[in-house]
């Protein structure tokens, strides 16, 4: 592979960052429960710097140091000076199947996963800069189940877990290549609740979540089958975290947000309430990320909150067109934290914001 190369640099507004370890600082005052009073001053990765298409919808920082961006339009990989685009080819050999990037992971061989609408799973494999491929074949029942693949997760074991559109969860097995498929079956309650699978979780505990669109499960291998959570209901769940106290915090696209006890136990529900303007900015949560710090980020369709877990209440941090160091667009699809402590925000229409807390 011979990815395509951009020079850049992450910008605070129209000016220029001097080097990756310097990002635009929140003020003090917001680690405090004064977060509210204190504005987000970020930094910007946007399609004017070489990104090639504006929607982040994943990050991760590899083993080695590099910053990997799940884009509508390729996979990006950033060094802090370049941008590296792995887009797909008719003609390319080992090249990547498709470019809807969803969602990347790394294994303990230190190659990438690539979760890819349309173009089912590609695994990057670093020795050789060159990606193999799994895809959906008709004619055989041992491959993937379809090539619509949204989440992805490698577990302790180093398999690979696919969540699919349509199709329910596949677990693959990279040294042998085989491939078990877990879908819906309406006549056994143990099968997963639904096929359209959002969310992957493996908890301190070992245990797997599955957010589906129609609630959560808790894979049961020992019966080898799912636990559906009554505490969420049916509800259309988009993100799972295990916070730092074994809490699980719950994010749902029509039902705002959910905390359970290790046990998938209701303790608390967070939702939008017009009349108070310090609630979840709306109930369509689509990322979350507890910092460092301890903070919760909440990433929504209308905007970043961070909740105060003393008070309930979510400061609120938009897109301000007056403002360059504000978020470049409302609508947030992934949060992530790298080893050196930068957030990084993806959104929809605006690229990737950076954020330093130890600023």
């Amino acid at each position: 592979m011979h990815p395509w190369r951009v020079s850049t640099s992450m910008h605070r507004g129209i000016r220029p960052a001097a080097r990756l370890a310097t990002a635009a600082c929140l003020l003090a005052a917001a680690l405090s429960a004064r977060a509210s009073d204190a504005p987000l001053i970020l930094e910007h990765l946007t399609t004017s710097d070489g990104l090639p298409q504006g929607t982040v919808f994943a990050t991760l920082q590899d083993s080695q140091g590099f910053v990997w961006l799940a884009t509508e339009d390729g996979l990006v990989r950033y060094d802090g000076h370049e941008l590296f685009r792995y887009a797909y080819s008719r003609t390319a050999h080992g090249g990547l199947p498709g470019n809807y990037i969803e969602a990347i992971v790394e294994d303990r061989h230190h190659d990438l996963w690539i979760a890819i609408k349309g173009g089912g799973l590609a695994r990057w494999q670093r020795a050789t800069d060159s990606f193999l491929v799994y895809r959906h074949d008709p004619q055989d029942a041992g491959s993937l189940a379809s090539n619509a693949v949204h989440t992805l997760l490698v577990d302790a074991g180093n398999r690979v877990w696919v969540g699919t559109f349509d199709a329910g969860l596949d677990v693959l097995e990279p040294a042998t290549g085989r491939i078990e498929h877990l879908r819906h079956d309406p006549g056994d309650p143990s099968s997963i609740i639904h096929d359209h699978i959002n969310a992957l979780l493996l908890d301190r505990s070992g245990t797997l979540w599955v957010g589906t669109e129609a609630g959560l499960e808790r894979w049961q291998p020992e019966h080898h089958g799912f636990a559906h959570l009554s505490s969420v209901g049916g509800s259309h769940v988009a993100r799972v975290l295990q916070d730092s106290s074994g809490s699980l915090w719950v994010g749902t696209s029509d039902a705002g947000l959910r905390r359970l006890d290790h046990a998938g136990e209701l303790l608390q529900v967070l939702r939008h309430d017009p009349e108070n303007p310090a609630s979840l900015t709306t109930d369509d949560v689509r990322a979350l990320l507890e910092d460092q710090a301890g903070h919760l980020w909440v990433g929504t369709a209308a905007g970043l909150d961070m909740l105060n877990r003393a008070t309930g209440q979510f400061s609120h941090y938009r897109h301000d067109p007056s403002d360059a160091d504000s978020l470049r667009d409302s609508f947030v699809m992934s949060l992530y934290q790298d080893a050196t402590g930068l957030v990084w925000i993806g959104t929809r229409a605006g690229g990737v914001s950076r954020w330093n807390p130890r600023s």
